[in-house]
């Protein structure tokens, strides 16, 4: 496995990371539920 295929690996699942916290957090304010906070 090279060293850039690991690289891209970890840059996808951090920004798969971030996309799904930040759509929680959207469809949290929108439904009123602020139960993570």
């Amino acid at each position: 496995m090279r060293r850039g295929t690991q690289w891209t690996l970890l840059w996808a699942f951090c920004l798969c990371g971030w996309a799904l916290a930040i759509a929680y957090m959207i469809f949290d304010v929108r439904g009123g539920a602020l139960d993570l906070f």
